[in-house]
């Protein structure tokens, strides 16, 4: 699993890791303190953009997703205290 955020206590950007394309699963887990991690992606020099809806989530949970290669990050928002946040991904391996 890459880590992009590891027991994060506040809102902010998580660190950046290269996906080499195909599927994958998000995973969130820890208290999330009624905040949203969002699972971004930034395809060459574009901007980043979420996901999906379901690679946004309000909970300790999991999104399977498919992407080209790209970059990938998980962003926090609205995070209350006392959140421990920790989110990676996984690519799916056959």
């Amino acid at each position: 699993m890459q880590l992009m955020q590891d027991a994060a206590t506040g809102d902010g950007n998580g660190d950046v890791v290269s996906w080499n394309g195909g599927p994958g699963t998000f995973v969130v887990t820890g208290s999330l303190a009624s905040g949203t991690v969002t699972l971004q992606a930034k395809l060459n020099k574009m901007g980043w953009a979420a996901v999906g809806d379901d690679a946004t989530l309000t909970a300790a949970g999991m999104a399977n997703f498919h992407l080209p290669r790209c970059s990938l990050r998980a962003v926090i928002s609205g995070a209350g205290s006392p959140a421990a946040i920790t989110a990676g991904v996984q690519p799916w391996n056959p």
